[in-house]
C-alpha cells in the first residue's frame, strides 16, 4: 500500500475530494491493550508521567458483542508530558499491571478538503 512509509492516504496531485493530513499530538498510542487493562488501570500507571486529560479505547462490534480493540490513546494535557512519557520507555514499551505495550506518539489526522 503506498509508497514509502506505506501511506496511502496522504495528498495525491489532481485529486480534488477530501484528503487526510497527520500532524503531532499530546497523545500516546498503545498497542496490544488486554481486554482486562481498564481505562482506571491506564491513567494509573501513565498518570506518572503527566496529566492526563483523556484516554480512549476503541470499541468494534466481535462476534459475542461490542469488545476493545485492544489498542487506546492516552491524551496528555501539554506535548511535554506525552514525550516525557514516550522518552520513559523501555524501547518503546510500557508495562502495565505486567502487559508489555508498545507505545509510540500518536499522530493526529484530519480531513482536509483540496
Amino acid at each position: 500500500r503506498g509508497g514509502r512509509g506505506g501511506r496511502s492516504d496522504l495528498a495525491v496531485p489532481g485529486n480534488k475530494g477530501p484528503r487526510k493530513v497527520y500532524q503531532k499530538s499530546n497523545r500516546v498510542f498503545a498497542r496490544d491493550v488486554p481486554e482486562i487493562l481498564r481505562d482506571e488501570d491506564l491513567r494509573e500507571y501513565f498518570g506518572k508521567f503527566g496529566v492526563i486529560a483523556d484516554i480512549y479505547q476503541p470499541v468494534v462490534n466481535g462476534p459475542r458483542g461490542p469488545m476493545r480493540k485492544g489498542v487506546a490513546y492516552i491524551s496528555y494535557e501539554s506535548m511535554e508530558m506525552m514525550r516525557e512519557c514516550i522518552s520513559k520507555s523501555d524501547n518503546g514499551v510500557h508495562c502495565v499491571k505486567g502487559f508489555p505495550l508498545p507505545c509510540a506518539e500518536a499522530e493526529q489526522r484530519r480531513n482536509v478538503s483540496g
